[in-house]
C-alpha cells in the first residue's frame, strides 16, 4: 500500500519485490487514516487542538502558537506569540507603539535603541523595527513576528534629517526565527550624521497589508 505521491517516487512498483503496484484503493485503510488525529506540532507552545493528518498542514501555517523567537539579539528566548508579547514586557521592558495600517506613525529613536515594538491598533499583530549599528550608521528594517507565519505586509520608512531623508519602499514577512537570516530583508541605511544627539532619529513608518501567501 502507498499513497499516490510515494506511488510516483517509486515509479508504481513495490520497494520490496519490483512488482507493478496497482491501482485499487485500499478503502479499510483510507478510513483508518481518517479516524486517526494528530496534535498540532505547536503543542508545547500551547496550542491543544487535533486534525486529520490531510488537514494539520493547513492548520500549521495559519497557526496562532507558531514559535517567535526574541528580536533582541543577546536574548535566546522561543515562545508563541502571546507569550512572546509578555516576555518582551516584564524582561525587556519594551512597550509597543501603537499604529494603523495604511497610517504614518512617527518614531524617535536614538543610536543605542536596537528595538521598537509596533502594535496594530485593531488587529493582533506585532512588528519590529530592528536597528542594527554598523560602521557606516545603521541599518534599520521592519519586520512581522506574529502571530500568523504565513502573511506579507508592505511598508514605507523615512528617516529626515533636517533638509535630507532617506526612504526604503519594500515588503515584509513574518519571521518567526528573528534572527535565523537577518540579511534576508532589505534594510534602509541611515548614516551616523542623521541622528540628532540630543533627539535622536525622526522616522516616519506605514505599513500595509500585502497579501497571504500559501
Amino acid at each position: 500500500m502507498a499513497c499516490s505521491s510515494c506511488c510516483e517516487m517509486i515509479n508504481n512498483r513495490c520497494p520490496s519485490c519490483s512488482m507493478p503496484i496497482g491501482y485499487d484503493r485500499c478503502r479499510p485503510i483510507e478510513k483508518v487514516l481518517e479516524s486517526v488525529r494528530m496534535a498540532c506540532q505547536n503543542a508545547k507552545f500551547g496550542c491543544n487542538q487535533k486534525f486529520a493528518y490531510h488537514v494539520r498542514n493547513d492548520h500549521e501555517k495559519t497557526c496562532q502558537f507558531a514559535p517567535c523567537s526574541c528580536p533582541f539579539s543577546s536574548c535566546s528566548y522561543v515562545g508563541s506569540f502571546r507569550k512572546l508579547v509578555k516576555h518582551l514586557r516584564s524582561k525587556h521592558g519594551a512597550s509597543p507603539t501603537y499604529f494603523r495600517f495604511n497610517s504614518n506613525t512617527s518614531l524617535l529613536i536614538n543610536v543605542k535603541t536596537e528595538v521598537r515594538l509596533l502594535k496594530e491598533e485593531r488587529e493582533d499583530v506585532l512588528f519590529v523595527l530592528k536597528n542594527e549599528t554598523i560602521d557606516l550608521g545603521s541599518k534599520i528594517k521592519v519586520s512581522c513576528i506574529g502571530p500568523l507565519p504565513k502573511a506579507d505586509y508592505s511598508y514605507d520608512i523615512e528617516a529626515n534629517y533636517r533638509e535630507s531623508s532617506l526612504k526604503l519602499h519594500t515588503c515584509t514577512k513574518s519571521v518567526p526565527e528573528f534572527e535565523s537570516d537577518p540579511n534576508q530583508e532589505p534594510c534602509l541605511l541611515v548614516p551616523r550624521r542623521f541622528f540628532d544627539d540630543i533627539l535622536g532619529l525622526k522616522l516616519e513608518v506605514c505599513i500595509w497589508r500585502r497579501r497571504a501567501r500559501d
